[in-house]
């Protein structure tokens, strides 16, 4: 499997537990209007907290997949279509 392929499948588990869950789509978009920085900087240390208590290890490996702030803003797209 290729970078793209894993990147792809991540993408497509996140959205899928994100979806699945009534809070996480707002907690998700909640950092939208933050500087860039500070909103992956929110993101790694809450993945890093769920993994510490070892709280839903699948999605925390799911909620890093938005690396880049064009990622970002993808998944938080599709996060407002699947909440409609």
């Amino acid at each position: 499997m290729d970078q793209e392929e894993a990147t792809s499948e991540e993408f497509t588990h996140m959205m899928q537990v994100i979806a699945g869950d009534n809070a996480l789509p707002q907690w998700f978009l909640s950092p939208e209007r933050l500087p860039e920085n500070l909103r992956y900087s929110l993101i790694r240390s809450m993945v890093e907290k769920m993994r510490a208590d070892r709280v839903s290890l699948d999605l925390a490996e799911a909620l890093k997949s938005p690396e880049s702030p064009v990622a970002y803003r993808a998944a938080a797209n599709t996060v407002r279509d699947v909440s409609r």
